[in-house]
C-alpha cells in the first residue's frame, strides 16, 4: 500500500485560499479599528459638520494665496472619504480629507491645539533655507541682515548650540520666538507680539529673553506636551514604565553585586545555582544576604528565584557573565580614553606561570593623569607569549594595537634585568627601539637593587656564609613546634622572632637580619636550652651546638651588626621606589645617598667591632683563637712572612670587600638613571641654572624630541624660571619636582596657553617608569583569582576579574545606570529595561 500522500488539484487549492480570505475578511470587520479609541476633535458650528463621521478631522477653509509654499501637511488616517456633499463651496468644508495643512510663517500661524501637538511632535521649521532678504534694516552707519550666526548660541566653554526656539517670518523678514508664541505667554516682546528685527543688539536681546522664567516655562511646557503626545493609553504606558523600573531595580542589586565581589577578587560560582543551597557560591549567598534586609529582592527571588530555564530572573550566572565582560569592556575603554588624553606613555612587563602552568605575561602602561599625576595602569594578561625577545616583542605590539594603542606616542619602557629583557642588541628594550628611537629604556630600579644586595652577599666567604647561617637557624627552629616554642619562650614580650629569607625580596632579609640583631641574646639562650636537654634527640642537640658555637664567633655578630646598618637602609629605599608617584630624578638621589651612605663606615671599623663585641661578649676573632696551619717555605722563597691579625685580616678580606662590591654596583646600576635625568635637566634645576644654560638644556632636549617640543621651548623655560622665582607664587621652589611643577602648572590652568611645550616635556619625563614593580603586584591577584579551585577559568574572564580587582578604584567610578543601558542594547530581552 502505498504511503504517498495525495495531491491537491489546483481548484481546490483556490477554495481553500478563498475560504481563509473569507474568514480573515470577517475577522477584521470585527476588530475596532485604531481611530475608535480617539475623540473626534472639536468640530465647527456648521450643521453639515455635525452629521459628518466621528473620524473626521474638519479644517477651515483656506484660499489659494493661504495655501501656497510655505506650508507644511499633517497626514491623518480616515476611514471613508465621501467625494462631495451639498454644504459649502466644492465641498471644502465637509469634505473629510487626509492632510491638515500648517503654515510655516509665524505670522500666519493659526494657534489651536491641533497646531501645538503638531509642533511638540515635530518641531518648528525655521525658514533658514531661502534667505534673509526681506530682513533688511536700515541704520544710521549701515544696512544690516539677519544671519545663521544669530541661530547659535555661544556657552562660555566655547561650545554652540542651535536656537531652536527662533522662527523667521519670510513675509515680515521679524523673527518670533515659537514656544512662548504658540503658548502666549504674558510677555509682551516684541519676539512673542509684533516680530524683532533689530540685528545691531539682536544677541543681547536673544540672551535675555532666553533667560527669562516665561520663555523656560513654555520650552518645558513644548518638551512635556511632545513626552505624552500619541500614547493610545496612558495607563498602559504607566504599567509598562513601572515594569522597567522593576526589572531595572534588580538589575541594580546585581551589578552592585558583581562589583563589590569582583572589586576584592572572589569567586563567583560554586557547586550549584539554587537559592536556598549552601554551595551556591558568593554570588548568590550575596544576594540572599542583600534579601534578608530588601524587601524587594527577597520577593523577586521568591517569585523567580528558582524556576529554572526559560523563565526570566536575571538573577542566573549567565546574565552575571554578560556583565563582567560588559564591565570589563567599559573599564578598559576609560583607560584606554585616559591614555589617549594624555597622549605619551610607557610600558612595562613581566610574566609568570598561573595555577595551571600556564606562562602570564602581565601588560602595564603608565600615564599622566589631568591633574598631573602619574598613573599606571593593568591592561591583560598575555598567555603563553614565548620567553624570547622577538616573541615578547611581537606580543607588545599585538596587545597595543589590540587595544588601538598607538606604539609612537610610547616614550619609556622598564623590564626586570634579565638578558632577554635588556639586552642592548636582540633584547625586547632593543627591539622596541627599532620601531620606536625615542621608547627610552630605564631598568627596574627595584631589581637593579635587589641584584646589588645579591652580588655584595656572593663577594666573599664570610658574607655568603653569615646570610646562610641565617636560613639554617630559621629552619632549625621552624622544622618543629616544640623548638618553636622555646624559641618563643625565650621571646617572652619581644615580639622580633627569627624570619626566613628570600631570593627576591631583599626585604626580608633586612626584617631577618634585624630580628637576629634585636634577639641575640634570647636565641642563644634557646640553643642552649636544646643542646643541654638530654631528653633531645643526638642530632637535635648537635645541630643546635653547631648553631651555638656558629654564634659565639666575633665574625657573626659583626656581621650581624653590619648588614643590619646596611639593608636596613637598602629596605626602606626599596619600599619608596616601589612607589607609583615617584620620578627618575628621585631614583637617581635615592642611589646617590645609598653610595654615599655606603661609603661612610669604611673608615668606622673599630665602631662596628666595639659594637660586635659587646652583644657578643667575645674579645677575639676565630682566626687568632684557632691554630694555624703552617706553610711550607721551598728553597727560592723568603722566610719571612707578613701575618695579619684576626681583625686586619676579617677587615681587608671581608669588610672592604662588601663596601667596594656594594659601591661598583650601585654607580654601575645608577648610571643608566643619571643619563636620563641629564637629559631633562632644564626640567629638574629650571630655578638654578643661568639663563645660558637653560637655553643649551632646553635645546638639547628639544632636538632630542624634535616632533614634541617645538622651537618656543628655551623661550618657555625661561619665563619659567622668572615665573617661579618670583616671590608671590604660592608654590615652595626647594621642594620642586617634575611631578609637584606638573600639577602646579595645571592647578593654575598655565599648562595650555602660556607653557604647553613644558607640559609636553613633563609629561614625557613622568611617564616614564622607574620599576615594574606594579606589574608584578598584578601576580597576587593572579594567584588570587586564578586559584587551584578554578584552574580551568578561560582568558578572558581571567582578565576581566583581574582587572576589576586591580583597578577596583574605577570600577567603583563606573556608573550603574549606565551599564544597565549597555546591557540593554546587546540583545533584545524578554523582559523591557528601557
Amino acid at each position: 500500500m502505498s504511503t504517498n500522500r495525495k495531491r491537491l488539484s489546483g481548484d481546490q487549492y483556490k477554495k481553500i485560499a478563498k475560504l481563509k480570505s473569507e474568514k480573515l475578511h470577517n475577522v477584521l470587520n470585527k476588530t475596532h479599528k485604531l481611530t475608535d479609541f480617539f475623540k473626534n476633535p472639536a468640530s465647527t458650528s456648521d450643521s453639515c459638520s455635525s452629521n459628518s463621521s466621528t473620524n473626521t478631522i474638519d479644517i477651515p477653509k483656506k484660499t489659494d494665496a493661504q495655501v501656497s509654499e510655505t506650508t507644511i501637511s499633517l497626514s491623518v488616517e480616515v476611514d471613508n472619504i465621501e467625494p462631495e456633499d451639498s454644504c459649502g463651496s466644492n465641498g471644502l468644508t465637509n469634505m473629510i480629507v487626509n492632510e491638515i495643512i500648517f503654515e510655516t510663517d509665524p505670522v500666519k500661524w493659526v494657534i489651536n491645539d491641533e497646531f501645538r501637538d503638531y509642533v511638540a511632535k515635530n518641531g518648528f521649521n525655521q525658514n533658514m533655507t531661502n534667505g534673509f532678504i526681506n530682513s533688511k534694516r536700515v541704520y544710521c552707519d549701515k544696512t544690516r541682515y539677519l544671519t545663521n550666526i544669530m541661530f547659535n548660541r555661544r556657552l562660555i566653554n566655547g561650545e554652540i548650540i542651535v536656537r531652536s526656539w527662533l522662527v523667521y517670518s519670510p513675509s515680515l523678514g521679524v523673527v518670533f520666538c515659537g514656544p512662548c508664541r504658540i503658548f502666549q505667554t504674558s510677555l509682551e516682546t516684541q519676539l512673542v507680539t509684533e516680530g524683532f528685527n533689530d540685528w545691531k543688539n539682536a544677541i543681547s536681546r536673544f540672551s535675555y529673553h532666553e533667560n527669562s522664567k516665561e520663555h523656560r516655562d513654555a520650552i518645558i511646557n513644548l518638551k512635556h506636551r511632545g513626552n505624552v503626545l500619541g500614547r493610545i493609553d496612558y495607563s498602559l504606558i504607566k504599567q509598562l514604565d513601572t515594569e522597567i523600573e522593576y526589572w531595572r531595580n534588580v538589575l541594580k542589586r546585581v551589578v552592585e553585586t558583581i562589583k563589590s565581589l569582583a572589586s576584592r577578587g572572589l569567586p563567583f560560582r560554586g557547586h550549584d545555582s539554587c537559592f536556598g543551597s549552601v554551595h551556591n557560591g558568593n554570588y548568590l549567598m550575596s544576594l540572599e544576604l542583600i534579601a534578608k534586609f530588601d524587601p524587594f529582592l527577597a520577593d523577586h527571588i521568591v517569585r523567580f528565584g528558582n524556576k529554572g530555564s526559560g523563565s526570566t530572573s536575571y538573577l542566573s550566572h549567565v546574565k552575571c557573565d554578560e556583565f563582567i565582560l560588559l564591565m570589563m569592556k567599559k573599564l578598559k575603554h576609560n583607560i584606554v580614553k585616559e591614555l589617549k588624553i594624555s597622549k605619551y606613555f610607557s610600558i612595562s612587563i613581566d610574566s609568570t606561570p598561573d595555577i595551571s602552568h600556564v606562562d602570564k605575561l602581565s601588560f602595564m602602561v603608565r600615564y599622566v593623569l589631568e591633574t598631573g599625576l602619574p598613573v599606571e595602569r593593568f591592561l591583560c594578561f598575555v598567555s603563553n607569549p614565548g620567553h624570547k625577545a622577538l616573541d615578547l616583542t611581537n606580543a607588545i605590539t599585538n596587545t597595543l594595537k589590540s587595544h588601538d594603542i598607538d606604539i609612537s606616542d610610547c616614550r619609556g619602557q622598564s623590564y626586570d634585568n634579565a638578558s632577554n629583557m635588556s639586552g642592548q642588541y636582540s633584547g625586547v628594550q632593543a627591539r622596541i627601539k627599532e620601531i620606536n628611537p625615542l621608547v627610552y629604556y630605564v631598568p627596574c630600579s627595584t631589581h637593579s637593587l635587589n641584584l646589588v644586595g645579591i652580588s655584595s652577599a656572593e663577594s666573599c666567604s664570610q658574607a655568603s656564609m653569615f646570610f646562610g647561617f641565617i636560613q639554617q637557624l630559621y629552619n632549625f627552629f621552624s622544622a618543629s613546634t616544640h623548638r618553636w616554642s622555646i624559641l618563643q619562650l625565650n621571646m617572652k614580650h619581644n615580639a622580633n622572632t627569627i624570619k626566613s629569607l628570600s631570593n627576591t625580596r631583599w626585604s626580608a632579609r633586612a626584617d631577618a637580619c634585624r630580628a637576629l640583631y634585636n634577639s641575640w641574646d634570647e636565641i642563644i639562650n634557646a640553643l642552649v636550652t636544646i643542646k643541654d636537654d638530654i631528653f633531645e634527640k643526638c642530632a637535635t642537640r648537635n645541630e643546635s651546638n653547631g648553631l651555638y658555637n656558629q654564634m659565639q664567633k666575633l665574625e657573626t655578630s659583626f656581621m650581624v651588626i653590619f648588614w643590619n646598618y646596611i639593608l636596613e637602609r637598602f629596605n626602606a629605599s626599596n619600599k619608596q621606589l616601589q612607589c607609583v608617584e615617584i620620578g627618575n630624578d628621585k631614583v637617581s638621589q635615592i642611589y646617590t645617598s645609598l653610595i654615599n651612605l655606603v661609603q661612610k663606615p669604611r673608615d668606622n671599623f673599630n665602631e662596628y667591632e666595639t659594637k660586635a663585641k659587646k652583644i657578643s661578649k667575645i674579645t677575639e676573632y676565630n682566626v687568632d683563637i684557632t691554630r694555624q696551619k703552617k706553610k711550607k717555605i721551598h728553597f727560592d722563597e723568603k722566610a719571612e712572612q707578613t701575618e695579619l691579625s684576626g681583625g686586619d685580616k676579617f677587615r681587608v678580606e671581608t669588610f672592604y670587600v662588601i663596601i667596594d662590591k656594594i659601591t661598583n654596583e650601585l654607580e654601575k646600576r645608577h648610571q643608566s638613571y643619571k643619563t636620563f635625568c641629564d637629559l631633562f635637566e632644564v626640567l629638574l634645576k629650571i630655578t638654578s641654572l643661568n639663563s645660558l644654560k637653560i637655553v643649551e638644556s632646553a635645546e638639547k632636549l628639544q632636538k632630542m624630541y624634535p616632533n614634541d617640543l617645538d622651537n618656543t621651548f628655551s623661550s618657555e623655560c625661561l619665563h619659567l624660571q622668572s615665573y617661579l622665582l618670583n616671590s608671590n607664587i604660592d608654590i615652595d621652589i626647594n621642594i620642586l619636582t617634575p611631578i609637584t611643577l606638573c600639577q602646579y602648572l595645571r592647578e593654575k590652568s598655565l599648562h595650555i596657553e602660556i607653557f604647553p611645550n613644558v607640559d609636553t616635556a613633563l609629561r614625557i619625563f613622568i611617564s616614564v617608569p622607574v620599576s615594574n614593580c606594579t606589574t608584578e603586584r598584578s601576580f597576587s591577584c593572579l594567584k588570587r583569582v586564578k586559584n587551584y579551585l578554578r584552574s580551568t577559568q578561560n582568558d578572558e574572564k581571567l582578565n576581566s576579574l583581574a582587572l576589576f580587582s586591580i583597578e577596583n578604584e574605577m570600577l567603583k567610578e563606573l556608573n550603574c545606570e549606565d551599564l544597565i543601558d549597555a546591557f540593554a542594547k546587546t540583545k533584545c530581552r524578554r523582559k523591557p529595561i528601557v
